[in-house]
């Protein structure tokens, strides 16, 4: 868990892969849909190159989206493994397929991808500070806001947070807390015996 905070740089190996899989990924894909509409004349409709702009807009949102959440959750780059209602797509994957839906030459792609990927490295940069934050938490004491049987809210240093309790038995309000363990992003505390 505090690996995590050290990874938390502009350029790291997982930003490298980043920028590697959406510049090659969206290039690529583009030249393929160039010279299968060349051959197949697909792009001459109008409603197809509007609904792929749309579609196209939805992937890189939901892939820029998905990056931040794969940051905030310690998610290495490719971490294969499978979720309940998820997937083991990549959101640079996902963002790479947006760009080649959106661009109808290679110089749309490569802007595009340039672009996408200096907002990547900003939103990746960002959720790591905001991880970083969180996993200072760790050890730290607080109060109580209500009772606590499964869920509720704490105050540290003048700042509520929303937790989850890691004892059996509820704890009440006004009573110490200490927190006990943070997992992708989620505050566990225990009544402070201490």
């Amino acid at each position: 868990m505090k690996d995590r905070v050290k990874e938390n740089r502009i350029l790291g190996a997982d930003e490298v892969k980043i920028v590697v899989s959406v510049l090659l990924l969206a290039n690529v894909l583009t030249v393929l849909k160039i010279l299968v509409n060349q051959q197949e004349g697909l792009m001459s409709n109008p409603i197809t190159i509007l609904v792929l702009k749309y579609v196209g807009i939805f992937f890189i949102l939901y892939g820029v989206f998905f990056i931040g959440y794969e940051k905030l959750s310690g998610l290495p780059f490719f971490y294969g493994h499978s979720q309940s209602a998820g997937s083991n797509a990549n959101g640079s994957v996902i963002v790479a397929i947006g760009i080649a839906m959106i661009s109808r030459k290679l110089t749309t792609s490569l802007v595009l991808s340039i672009a996408l990927i200096l907002i990547i490295m900003g939103v990746r940069y960002k959720c790591g500070l905001i991880l970083e934050n969180r996993l200072k938490l760790k050890g730290s004491t607080g109060i109580a806001v209500s009772e606590i049987k499964r869920r509720g809210k704490i105050i540290i240093d003048n700042k509520k947070y929303g937790v989850r309790n890691n004892d059996q038995i509820a704890i009440n309000a006004g009573q110490k807390v200490k927190v006990s363990d943070i997992q992708n992003m989620k505050i566990f505390v225990r009544i402070n015996k201490g």
